[in-house]
Order: structure tokens, then sequence, then C-alpha cells
């Protein structure tokens, strides 16, 4: 017999379990919005510190959106079709991580773009994935959280990029994706959780007749 893992819809333990999943998914998916406008007051210095023009900064918001676009469906038809949700999240972490390294190493603006654009394919990989999970939910409840989370996340990032560049450095206001990384891993226990072996039994050899 082979095995063939199928998502089981998620019953949430009443109101309460139902509203902290949504929470959950919630924290894996604004981080992908707050990486949109986060950076927007703290381009001014990028732009003197790498020695550009302001409208080559604006390129740092530019390949965010590009990067978001691209890896939607690029993540969904590689990590998504082969390992579900739980393949999605693993490899947009992947892409977070080294799009953040390189937005925070990299000394040319070319290279932060890289950075930006990995980053963006790797958080839009989260933000699905989230959604993903949040339809598994028969209630409606756990979607609509996460959409309210995900809404928020832009006004909050706006904020949050001005405190952590005025705290630490510009470049800190352009990897608050990198908060996805703290509902991590419970996203991926509820995403595993929700993956159950389906036997399928092969046929018997035909035998030929006498």
């Amino acid at each position: 017999m082979s095995t063939v893992s199928t998502p089981t819809p998620v019953r949430a333990a009443g109101p309460r379990g139902g509203t902290r999943t949504g929470l959950l998914l919630a924290a894996l998916a604004a981080p992908a919005a707050m990486g949109v406008s986060g950076p927007s007051l703290a381009l001014p210095e990028a732009a003197r510190e790498l020695a550009v023009s302001p409208a080559s900064a604006a390129w740092l918001m530019t390949a965010y959106g590009l990067g978001m676009a691209a890896g939607t469906p690029l993540l969904s038809a590689t990590a998504g079709r082969r390992h579900g949700p739980a393949g999605v999240i693993r490899a947009a972490a992947v892409l977070v991580v080294l799009g953040a390294a390189l937005v925070l190493l990299a000394p040319t603006l070319p290279l932060v773009v890289a950075g930006r654009a990995l980053e963006a394919a790797g958080a839009a990989g989260l933000n699905v994935a989230a959604f993903q999970l949040a339809g598994r939910d028969s209630t409606g409840r756990t979607p609509g959280l996460v959409a309210i989370g995900s809404a928020a996340g832009g006004t909050v990032g706006l904020f949050a990029g001005a405190a952590v560049a005025g705290a630490l450095d510009w470049r800190a206001a352009l990897v608050l994706p990198l908060l996805s990384l703290l509902a991590l891993p419970p996203a991926l226990r509820l995403a595993d959780r929700g993956q159950e072996p389906r036997y399928i039994p092969r046929p018997a050899p035909r035998r030929s007749s006498p």
C-alpha cells in the first residue's frame, strides 16, 4: 500500500481555540505587510549611506513588491505542491533569512535590493501558507483573523519601521519580515498536524489463466 498526505479540516476547540489559531496565523502573515510599509521613512537615510539618489533608493520598495508577486506562485507551485503548507513555510522561512542577511550585510544598493526581493518572496510564501491553514477552519473565524492581522501589519509596519530605524539603523526597518519567524514553530506544528496519511491499496497482480 502507498500513502498520500491529505489535509484535514482544522476543528478549533471552541471559540478560544479558533481565536488562538487565528492569532497565531495572523502573526505569521502580518510581517509580510510590515515589510511593505516599514522602510518608507528610512529611505532618505538609506540613500545617504549607500551614496545613491532618493529615486534609486526607492528600488528598495519596488523590489519588495516584485519579490512578493513572484514568491506567491513560485512557492505554491514547488514546495506547496509537494509538501503542502508545511513545505511552503519551511522554504519561505529560508528565503526570509537569506534575504534579510543580505540586506543587513550588503555594502551596495544592488545587493540590498536583491536581498529585499528574496526576503519578499519568502514573506509572500508565509502569507500564503497562513491563509491556506486558516482555510481549514470551516467556521470562517480563523481566516477573518488572519485577514485582519495582515491588513493591520501594513499600518503597524510604518510606525515599527520608523521606530527601529531610529533606535538601531535604517537596515533594521528593511528586515521586519523576520518577525514571522517568532510564529514559525507553532505554525509548523499546526501544518504538520493537519496532514493525515491516507492509505491507497495497490491493485493485486493479475494471474495468467492456464
